[in-house]
């Protein structure tokens, strides 16, 4: 996702959790460095937009009880990167 609003708008993260809270949707995100896994970040989804990029073996990750590293959401944010730099 991007962040399209705040402080850090244009910054990529990796959504690792979806609630509703008083009628709003919220994302907890991580960009595995300012913001790491131990510091999610609390984001209205109406401030992210979504990407088409979906990296399989981290989703599967997510369904296990398998810890999640700041390492694991860097590699994340870096294959797209390089994924979006190959379209243009």
């Amino acid at each position: 996702m991007i962040s399209k609003k705040g402080r850090d708008k244009g910054a990529l993260f990796v959504v690792l959790n979806v609630a509703t809270e008083r009628g709003s949707e919220f994302a907890w995100v991580s960009d595995g460095r300012k913001r790491s896994v131990e510091r999610l970040k609390k984001k209205n989804t109406r401030h992210l937009q979504p990407t088409k990029f979906i990296d399989c073996s981290f989703k599967d990750r997510l369904g296990t009880k398998k810890e999640i590293k700041d390492l694991d959401i860097r590699k994340v944010i870096k294959a797209f990167e390089e994924s979006s730099g190959e379209e243009e």
